[in-house]
């Protein structure tokens, strides 16, 4: 099974990550907005990260593409 994580440097990302990424059967697509953020993403082979726009649809469709379900952790932490 395919899963996207938005938001996945997000604390409860990371700890959706550090549980999942010891199942082999699970394919995860952690997303992330910059390099920094990615830089904070645990390593493992079936974690497949991208740094993404959450404002470009056709972007994340790119990136979310075969995906089963994607998990929704990202957010606006500070309004401008």
């Amino acid at each position: 099974m395919k899963i996207a994580v938005t938001g996945a440097n997000s604390s409860v990302g990371l700890n959706l990550l550090d549980h999942v990424s010891g199942e082999s059967a699970l394919s995860i697509i952690p997303a992330v907005r910059s390099a920094r953020a990615l830089a904070t993403l645990p390593a493992a082979a079936q974690l497949d990260a991208k740094i993404i726009s959450y404002q470009a649809v056709d972007e994340m469709a790119s990136a979310f593409a075969g995906a089963s379900c994607i998990v929704h952790l990202a957010g606006i932490l500070i309004e401008g």
